[in-house]
C-alpha cells in the first residue's frame, strides 16, 4: 500500500478478515540496539496515541495486534477512500462542508485529550464509505478515521496543536484548489469541539505568519 522512510504499510488477511499491517524500517546507519529501542518506543507511541483516541470517541483504526519483536501493529482494514481522494473527486461542495465540519469536530477531540498526530493531512484522514449518490447533505453522517500516528505525541503543548492545525489547512489549500472555505469550515468546527481550543487557533496565526515569511525567503 505504502513505503516510507519510517515504515511501509501492507494489506493481509488475519482469520479470514482484511488488515492492515504497518512495520517499521530498521535503520542501518544506527547502531542496531539503539535501532531497536527507538523503533519500539515509536510503535508503543503510536499504539498509545491510537488507543487514547479511541477511548475518548475519536475515530482512529482498532488494533488487533502488537508484535514488538517484528516491530509491526495490525490494523482494520478502513475499506473507504482517503479525505484527500473524496475531496478531488466530489464536485458536491455541501457536502464537503458536511465532511469538514466532522473533520474539525474529531480533531478538537483529539487536541483536547492532548494528542498531536504530527502529520495531519488529508491523506491520513480517511471515510469508512462514500455517501450515497442520492444522499442529501443534511442527512450525511460521515464517519471519518484518522489514520497513521506514526508521529504522533502525547503532549498539551499549543505550539504543537497549532501545527497540527496547520499542517492540515496547507493540506487542504495546496492539493485542493478553492478549498478556503472548507479550511473555514473545520476551524469553525474545531472551535466548538476542542473546549480549549481558543489559545490554539490565537497561536495557529503565529504559525501561519512564520509560514508566509518562509515562503517569502525561500
Amino acid at each position: 500500500i505504502y513505503q516510507g522512510a519510517e515504515g511501509r504499510v501492507y494489506s493481509s488477511y488475519l482469520l479470514s478478515r482484511k488488515v492492515v499491517i504497518k512495520e517499521r524500517v530498521r535503520k542501518a546507519y544506527r547502531v542496531p540496539e539503539l535501532d531497536i529501542k527507538i523503533n519500539k518506543q515509536r510503535l508503543l507511541q503510536e499504539v498509545r496515541c491510537n488507543v487514547k483516541c479511541r477511548r475518548a470517541g475519536v475515530p482512529t483504526p482498532t488494533i488487533y495486534n502488537v508484535n514488538l519483536l517484528g516491530l509491526r501493529i495490525t490494523f482494520e482494514y478502513v475499506g473507504g477512500p482517503s479525505v484527500r481522494d473524496f475531496i478531488r473527486s466530489s464536485a458536491n461542495s455541501e457536502l464537503l462542508i458536511v465532511l469538514a465540519r466532522a473533520i474539525g469536530n474529531a480533531v478538537g477531540k483529539m487536541h483536547d485529550i492532548d494528542v498531536v498526530h504530527g502529520d495531519l493531512t488529508t491523506s491520513n484522514i480517511m471515510l469508512r464509505a462514500k455517501p450515497p449518490s442520492d444522499i442529501r447533505p443534511s442527512e450525511w453522517n460521515p464517519e471519518i478515521v484518522i489514520i497513521d500516528f506514526g508521529l504522533g505525541m502525547t503532549k498539551s503543548i499549543i505550539e504543537d496543536k497549532a501545527v497540527d492545525l496547520y499542517v492540515l489547512e496547507r493540506a487542504l489549500i495546496s492539493t485542493h484548489p478553492g478549498s478556503d472555505y472548507l479550511v473555514d469550515t473545520v476551524m469553525d468546527a474545531y472551535r466548538f469541539g476542542c473546549r480549549r481550543g481558543a489559545p490554539i487557533l490565537q497561536r495557529l496565526e503565529q504559525v501561519r505568519q512564520r509560514g508566509r515569511k518562509r515562503d517569502m525567503t525561500g
